[in-house]
């Protein structure tokens, strides 16, 4: 008799692990890379998995309806943080990854729009 062997697949709630995110002061979270600014989705978990990130430094929210973070940092520093993703049955799943930003804390000038049609004329010759 020619039996083949059971094989059992066991498949388990997880996180894809999170690389460190570095972005400078004052950088909106929209200008980096989607692979940096999207988090991952929980993989095999019971649907609905509910999404949320613990830890987030002032200036910035996470939109779990996308995935992705949102806002801006303005103080330099490294933000420990943690993605919390839970599936249906109550199964939690951590994934910490680090926020580091990094630059000066003197908020950029805004553009004047200042052109030379805007510089009003001395009445004196060069």
């Amino acid at each position: 008799m020619d039996l083949e062997p059971e094989i059992d697949l066991i498949t388990w709630f997880y996180l894809p692990p999170i690389e460190s995110i570095v972005i400078e002061v004052f950088q909106d979270f929209s200008t980096l890379p989607a692979g940096y600014r999207v988090l991952p989705r929980g993989q095999n978990g019971v649907p609905p998995i509910s999404y949320s990130v613990e830890n987030l430094p002032a200036g910035v929210t996470f939109e779990a309806e996308t995935f992705q973070l949102e806002g801006m940092i303005e103080s330099p520093g490294v933000y420990a943080v943690v993605y919390v993703a839970v599936d249906s049955t109550g199964e939690e799943i951590r994934a910490p990854f680090a926020i580091q930003v990094t630059g000066d804390t003197t908020p950029p000038e805004p553009a004047t729009g200042l052109n030379f049609l805007d510089v009003e004329d001395s009445g004196s010759e060069v």
